[in-house]
């Protein structure tokens, strides 16, 4: 008879850091690294708004607001998103002291020159576009005025669109798994069916057509014990 065994635990972690000098056993523990990397992000989400110099820093009678006072603006969003939110957008920054000698102050043609920037040296089709969401995220964030907003620019988009079909044409994603042709497909009913198969041979046959019916990744298998 095959054997059963349980699917492994998956473990789970907000961060792709290995949290090598904490134990994280104890009752509460993920609520506590959920909670620590969270406050992480939504601290440097909140430094950019300082760098930015954005209006909803400064108060009704222009005083600093504290950053502690800033953090409930990013209270509701996941620790994955800010942090790739705050990465996209520090690189940007970046690219924006190079460009204007340490001044980060930029318009739409900023933007569109970034976009093709990043174009000519991305690897990954999606680049151009999360760019465009990190601006979007910390203009909205920021409290920037619509009239002074990049990203409602129909032309910034768009280019971010252009940009993207570009980088997938000379770099092709992958794509939809290839299936089993009809017969191969038979064929492995045929073997779970035929006692005079080796067992192993038969639970093969059987592992590979769960996971065609199942439309199930490899690693959505990975608990089934072949002894």
């Amino acid at each position: 008879e095959l054997a059963f065994a349980p699917p492994p635990s998956k473990r789970w972690r907000t961060s792709r850091a290995v949290r090598r000098e904490r134990d994280d056993s104890g009752p509460g523990a993920r609520k506590k690294v959920e909670e620590d990397e969270h406050n992480k992000w939504a601290q440097r989400a909140v430094e950019l708004l300082f760098s930015l110099e954005a209006p909803v820093v400064f108060d009704g009678t222009g005083e600093v607001r504290t950053l502690e006072l800033l953090k409930p603006l990013f209270g509701r969003r996941r620790a994955s998103t800010l942090r790739a939110r705050v990465r996209h957008m520090t690189r940007f920054l970046d690219w924006l002291r190079l460009r204007h000698g340490g001044n980060i102050k930029y318009g739409t043609t900023d933007v569109l020159t970034y976009l093709h920037d990043i174009g000519e040296t991305a690897r990954g089709s999606t680049v151009p576009r999360a760019a465009i969401y990190a601006i979007t995220f910390f203009e909205k964030a920021g409290g920037v005025e619509e009239q002074r907003r990049t990203h409602l620019d129909p032309l910034v988009p768009a280019t971010a669109d252009a940009i993207e079909d570009d980088l997938v044409k000379q770099n092709p994603t992958r794509g939809e798994t290839r299936r089993l042709p009809f017969l191969v497909v038979v064929s492995l009913e045929l073997v779970v069916g035929d006692a005079s198969w080796p067992l192993y041979s038969r639970m093969l046959a059987g592992y590979v057509l769960a996971s065609v019916w199942s439309c199930l990744r490899y690693d959505d298998c990975r608990g089934l014990n072949p002894s």
